[in-house]
């Protein structure tokens, strides 16, 4: 049987699909013909958990094709999803070699020293596929999570305050504004608030952290509106039991009658919450 660009067609749709089965039979006699469809039918192979016959076709690719970025990118993927991080992060740093500028190779490489921990190689790696491909969200995604986790609080905040990047979703929204309350850019966050509680009608965490931000700020009113909006968009019990004492709080700091007062200690009571103990009193 003849390998045709119609059978690889065929196959790459079933792959795509995630119809792994059908692209291992529809190349199971021909693959050898063409290092493409090789290369194809060893990840469907590696896809369906048979990583010994894959990693075999891929050694043979990379014996015949030494300096290949795609053979290697596409083996360090599977040798990812087979737990092998450390021979993953060889075969991205040789797909990165051989191809300087594959962003996705620089991308792939730090979500592997990611999942090792090491978070300031991982951000090194975000920012390479960043500079390669500049208007990747995902990249931008990736990278203030990086930062995010190092409690790189200013770095983040400049990074997505870059171009607008903080309003890309609501991922990069919600870092941005917990950063900002972080270092208590509280004016900052002042001036930001209508348009960040309006793009991002939704979520809970870009109003919980304006809402801190504008009670520590004193501007009860506006910390009471979006301490409410909180409350409505809280999913877990302990976010709603927090929020409801925030407003019981606020409530009391700006009237402080004996009725706030003793809801407030209501509230309290039920709390093992820290930092609302520590706020109270």
């Amino acid at each position: 049987m003849k390998l045709t660009q119609a059978l690889i067609n065929q196959a790459m749709q079933a792959f795509n699909d995630g119809q792994y089965d059908i692209t291992i039979s529809t190349l199971a006699t021909v693959y050898q013909q063409h290092p493409m469809a090789e290369m194809l039918y060893a990840t469907a192979l590696g896809k369906t958990g048979r990583f010994l016959e894959s990693f075999d076709i891929f050694r043979r690719l990379q014996k015949q094709y030494p300096q290949n970025a795609d053979v290697s990118y596409n083996y360090a993927l599977l040798l990812k999803e087979s737990g092998n991080l450390d021979d993953a992060e060889k075969q991205l740093s040789l797909a990165i070699k051989y191809n300087p500028q594959y962003h996705v190779a620089h991308h792939a490489l730090g979500n592997v020293l990611l999942n090792q921990s090491r978070v300031e190689e991982a951000q090194s790696a975000f920012e390479n596929a960043l500079r390669c491909n500049p208007q990747s969200g995902q990249y931008a995604q990736s990278l203030s999570k990086s930062l995010y986790l190092q409690g790189k609080w200013q770095e983040l905040i400049t990074f997505l305050t870059r171009d607008n990047l903080l309003y890309l979703d609501v991922m990069l929204a919600e870092l941005y504004v917990e950063a900002c309350y972080r270092v208590h850019a509280r004016n900052t966050l002042f001036q930001q608030k209508e348009k960040l509680s309006q793009t991002f009608l939704s979520s809970y965490s870009v109003h919980y952290f304006l809402a801190l931000s504008e009670l520590e700020s004193k501007r009860y009113g506006s910390a009471k509106a979006l301490t409410i909006s909180a409350l409505s968009l809280a999913s877990e019990d302990e976010q709603k039991e927090e929020m409801s004492t925030y407003a019981a709080y606020i409530d009391w700091l700006a009237l402080p009658s004996e009725s706030y007062l003793a809801a407030l200690e209501t509230k309290l009571a039920k709390t093992n919450n820290t930092q609302l103990l520590e706020l109270a009193f």
